[in-house]
């Protein structure tokens, strides 16, 4: 099992080396990835394997909301299936084992929070630069990057600022009645924390779930 999903993976991260992040090869590997983080909660196969760095990542630089969301429902559920793994009582023989992949799993699990986290959240944006803000640009793809067509990526992936958002923001700000400038909305999250809540609420509600669920797991400390 785990051998077949490192051959998609790699299969994935190779077209979208060769096609330039096509939308297409993303939504087929997420997809995939979907499917894989449900194993053990509709069929109880202990088997988790988070999606490559190539793919976590050109979907958070991708222009599209849904791509950004749906990799972090994925990475929510494979933490709630880290921890009904880690607590389910498996044969001694398939304990060790399962123990181990789950520690490798979690380890990455981690570094994707702090890597969308930071470049979504506390990138000058709700609270200013935190610890651990630029972190996912340690491991971001050059590749992706450069696909993506960001000039100052730590500020263009952030929640008020990310182009596959800017609709959304748009619709937010006509609702509340406040200025839709970039500037002028974050001012207005930093001064009013209230409105980062309904802001990611609003976008739950228009579809895009993940983002507040993400928020709700790994960001919100409230």
């Amino acid at each position: 099992m785990f051998s077949v999903i490192e051959y998609v993976d790699n299969l994935c991260c190779l077209g979208l080396q060769i096609e330039q992040s096509n939308l297409q090869i993303l939504d087929a590997a997420i997809c995939f990835y979907e499917m894989v983080s449900r194993l053990f909660e509709r069929y109880a196969v202990p088997c988790l394997v988070l999606p490559s760095s190539g793919i976590v990542y050109r979907a958070l630089g991708s222009g599209t909301g849904m791509a950004i969301s749906r990799v972090c429902s994925t990475l929510c559920r494979s933490f709630k299936a880290i921890q009904d793994i880690s607590t389910y009582n498996f044969p001694p023989e398939y304990g060790r084992h399962i123990g181990q992949v789950v520690r490798v799993q979690e380890r990455r699990l981690q570094d994707y929070v702090l890597g969308i986290g930071g470049a979504l959240w506390t990138l000058e944006t709700f609270g200013g630069q935190g610890p651990n803000g630029a972190a996912i640009f340690h491991n971001f793809p050059a590749s992706a990057l450069d696909a993506a067509h960001l000039d100052e990526p730590e500020m263009a992936l952030a929640l008020t600022r990310h182009s596959a958002l800017h609709e959304y923001k748009m619709a937010f700000c006509e609702q509340l009645k406040i200025s839709s400038r970039t500037k002028s909305v974050e001012k207005v999250f930093t001064r009013k924390p209230k409105y980062e809540q309904l802001y990611l609420e609003f976008l739950r509600d228009s579809g895009l779930e993940g983002l507040h669920w993400f928020n709700q797991l790994f960001i919100r400390t409230d």
